[in-house]
């Protein structure tokens, strides 16, 4: 059985709600941390996706309570 902890970045993408390219992108740029590879796939901990995930969910969260405090916006 495989670790359901690990998962692909195609698995990532669809976690985070973007390409299979961003998630390339963002490991690069170390935003996410790459545990390695099976075959050609990319293998991610699934708890850094989620963080991201909260990440992300908090500063949308946080951006629209400020557009809502700025009048005429």
């Amino acid at each position: 059985m495989p670790n359901a902890q690990i998962i692909s970045t195609k698995e990532a993408a669809e976690i985070l709600g973007v390409s299979d390219s961003r998630i390339r992108q963002l490991v690069s740029s170390e935003e996410l941390s790459s545990q390695g590879t099976f075959g050609k796939a990319t293998m991610l901990r699934k708890r850094d996706v989620m963080a991201l995930a909260r990440l992300r969910a908090k500063a949308a969260k946080s951006s629209a309570t400020e557009q809502q405090k700025t009048p005429g916006k």
